[in-house]
């Protein structure tokens, strides 16, 4: 069964739909479709979610830069129900996390900032992956230490703001989605 990762920032417009995009093309070139495996499911969710609302068009066309498609996203409110059913949840900042883990404490061990994953995750064996990763206690442990910063919000901060973000973000992923298969 796939792992299920759910990406989340505040309006789900600009840093989690980035995240959640940019995570499904790097784990393409990780595991190409022809092998028949989708080792990973991404999706994101805004804890000030906009419904319907499209992608910010600095992030989209960050997006674009790289080859990804975001014109079909469209903004959605976090739930409890998204949290339950996800494997592991990401959020942009620790105000994010903090926020779930107010109203879902159960979530706790499966729900860090992008930063704090990847930072951490680092100093893991490089062996254990995917849900062996999530189901070993002392790594969980590892993974909750405070590490990295929150992912600035680029949202009306113009175009250098969203490739800041963009490749902040890109240099994040470049640990994390390895580490998920």
């Amino acid at each position: 069964m796939p792992l299920t990762v759910l990406f989340v920032c505040t309006a789900n417009i600009s840093r989690s739909p980035y995240l959640e995009r940019r995570s499904r093309q790097l784990l393409a070139e990780l595991v190409p479709a022809d092998a028949g495996l989708q080792p990973v499911r991404f999706g994101s969710a805004g804890t000030a979610g906009i419904p319907s609302q499209e992608m910010d068009p600095h992030m989209a066309a960050e997006l674009a830069t790289r080859g990804v498609d975001g014109s079909d996203h469209r903004s959605r409110g976090l739930t409890p129900a998204l949290v339950h059913r996800a494997d592991l949840v990401l959020t942009a900042t620790v105000a994010h996390r903090s926020r779930i883990l107010a109203e879902q404490p159960a979530a706790v061990s499966r729900t860090f900032t992008v930063a704090q994953f990847a930072t951490n995750v680092d100093t893991l064996d490089a062996g254990l992956t995917g849900a062996a990763l999530l189901a070993d206690r002392s790594a969980v442990q590892v993974l909750r230490r405070p590490a990295g910063g929150d992912l600035a919000d680029p949202y009306r901060r113009g175009p250098a703001a969203a490739h800041a973000s963009a490749a902040t973000i890109d240099a994040l992923l470049r640990v994390i989605i390895p580490r998920l298969v």
